[in-house]
């Protein structure tokens, strides 16, 4: 009788083994058939048992599945209905591989399911950062951040991957990020400070931009003291020269926004000690002077920038719309004034300021090279022209330049 019992729970066993063995063989059958949703149902039935729960076939096959939604381009309903396709692929696949990574287990689907995975990077690769160049965060976030995923689990295809990422000219961090830089565009700004802390907190020394995005955090909540430490660390931890420059010029930007007068001087003059030979800097350092009233100081760093790069759209650009900026705040000021002295001086400062304005935006514009120089500012310099037309009468410069302003999208 006891036998017969034993004989009796070991088939009960056996037929249950059998069933969900069914299930995996019926989803992969119903996928063939292009059955999405039975696929579906007999997939997750079987990774709900605890008899192929920790399988890695089941997820092997459950990633074929919601691969297949993915790639059917006739099942249009169908990816609608399944809209996690790709993330339940991704993790299904991943679950299979972090099945079989276990000690003792034996690989029995690893190299399926990488020989799957691998050519899926360069897919969600460059879907990734054509949605990022269009502003699709919701989709960089979603294609880079399956790439991100995978990433640590490809084995000993590393070497394959690496090689195909240099092909694309392209590092780990620019992957990384872009997917910040989109979780922080979509609002989630406490994953974002995670992302970017991530990076900072690992030194990276080429990048600028998570400094930057981390301290404008810290900026729009009013944490001015954090914002400033967070781009010294870049400054300090960064070694490529340009991104270095980036951070110090944001630096100064903010110092001066602040009011930080003393501190901004200062930091001013540490970016002309570390870059002798930059013409931007001493444009920035120029304008940071006539921000703070120092005129005498910015016209010195104008001259300096003009004798490093006279032919530099940036450099005249500069030069040309602090000469307008100065222009119209003695304009501003004549206005204002009462008495007939302060209205001559004030006068007499702001016919000074136009004709050098007009000098240096003049000579911007000509130089302008697209696809090099920034257009925005382009459009800048024509509307200071054209302002500048009119207050001297020149109408037909005014249209002129307005016209040339209005024709830039």
């Amino acid at each position: 009788m006891k036998n017969s019992l034993l004989l009796f729970g070991g088939l009960i066993f056996s037929v249950g083994l059998s069933a969900q063995v069914d299930k995996l063989n019926s989803a992969s059958k119903y996928l063939k058939d292009k059955d999405y949703d039975k696929a579906v149902e007999a997939i997750n039935l079987a990774s709900q048992n605890p008899e192929t729960a920790l399988n890695a076939k089941t997820y092997y096959i459950m990633g074929n599945v919601y691969g297949g939604i993915m790639q059917d381009a006739a099942a249009v309903g169908i990816k609608s209905k399944y809209p996690m396709a790709q993330s339940l692929m991704v993790s299904a696949y991943l679950k299979g591989l972090e099945i079989e990574n276990a000690p003792k287990t034996k690989k029995k689907v690893t190299d399926d399911i990488l020989d799957t995975l691998i050519p899926k990077l360069d897919k969600f690769l460059i879907s990734g950062f054509e949605s990022f160049s269009k502003g699709d965060y919701a989709g960089t976030e979603l294609n880079l951040g399956a790439y991100l995923k995978i990433y640590p689990n490809v084995g000993e295809r590393k070497v394959f991957v690496d090689n195909r990422l240099a092909q694309y000219k392209l590092a780990l961090n620019d992957i990384k990020i872009r997917v910040a830089v989109a979780v922080d565009s979509i609002g989630r700004k406490s994953d974002a400070k995670i992302l970017y802390m991530n990076m900072i907190n690992a030194k990276i020394d080429n990048q600028a931009v998570p400094y930057l995005r981390m301290s404008k955090i810290y900026q729009n909540d009013r944490k001015i003291d954090s914002a400033i430490a967070i781009l010294d660390l870049g400054i300090a931890q960064i070694t490529n020269e340009d991104q270095q420059n980036t951070v110090l010029i944001e630096k100064l930007n903010l110092l001066v926004a602040e009011g930080k007068k003393k501190e901004a001087i200062e930091a001013g003059k540490q970016a002309i000690a570390r870059n002798p030979k930059r013409s931007d800097i001493y444009v920035v350092v120029a304008n940071l002077y006539a921000d703070l009233q120092m005129d005498t100081e910015a016209k010195d760093m104008m001259a300096k920038a003009l004798e490093l790069d006279p032919e530099g759209f940036a450099t005249n650009y500069n030069i040309g719309i602090n000469y307008f900026n100065k222009g119209v705040e003695y304009a501003k000021a004549y206005m204002n004034s009462k008495k007939p002295a302060d209205q001559k001086k004030f006068e007499d400062l702001t016919k000074e300021q136009w004709p050098q304005a007009s000098k240096y935006l003049e000579k911007a514009v000509s130089i302008y090279k697209v696809g090099k120089d920034p257009k925005n500012q382009l459009k800048a310099a024509y509307n200071a022209l054209s302002q500048l037309s009119a207050q001297i009468g020149k109408m037909d410069d005014f249209n002129k330049y307005a016209k040339l302003r209005d024709e830039l999208k």
